[in-house]
């Protein structure tokens, strides 16, 4: 499993429960975690931005992971648009990373903000795996625009592509 957008580490640790000493975790964020004394975590700083990315991620595993997660989240502005066109740009920048490391049939979560540039980013995960649900966890406060896509089952045409 890898986690993008890692830090503080919250997602590593139940990721670190349903795999086990038969998986791995990888997190990555632009800021340090703190580190796992278990072999089978890894953690490492990096920028979902540099173009290389997918290659740093997969240089650090043992095999092509069968989920990945993103939880990451813009540095809000308070400008709704500008906020919600941050964060599917980030969203969709893990898919591309998804798209390259997943294996096939493989599983990617994301974390979203509801806005007009949603329904294009679904429409690309509908093209991409072949069941998409979104969800919004009864943890999220009601008012908040904050929602989370699965997307299950990677087509094997996709798989490997930028």
């Amino acid at each position: 499993m890898v986690d993008l957008g890692a830090a503080p580490g919250g997602w590593v640790q139940a990721a670190r429960k349903m795999t086990g000493r038969h998986g791995f975790v990888l997190g990555v964020d632009l800021k340090p975690i703190e580190p796992f004394t278990q072999e089978y975590i890894r953690t490492i700083v990096a920028d979902l931005n540099e173009p290389d990315i997918a290659e740093q991620i997969l240089s650090f595993l043992p095999r092509k992971p069968d989920v990945v997660l993103c939880d990451a989240a813009p540095n809000v502005t308070g400008v709704w648009e500008v906020d919600h066109a941050i964060q599917i740009d980030l969203a969709t920048k893990a898919l591309q990373v998804a798209k390259q490391i997943l294996t096939t049939h493989g599983n990617f979560f994301v974390k979203v903000f509801q806005g007009d540039l949603l329904d294009p980013f679904i429409q690309d995960l509908k093209s991409t795996f072949e069941a998409v649900k979104v969800v919004k966890p009864p943890a999220s406060r009601a008012k908040s625009s904050e929602m989370y896509i699965l997307a299950l089952d990677l087509k094997q045409t996709v798989t490997n592509r930028p």
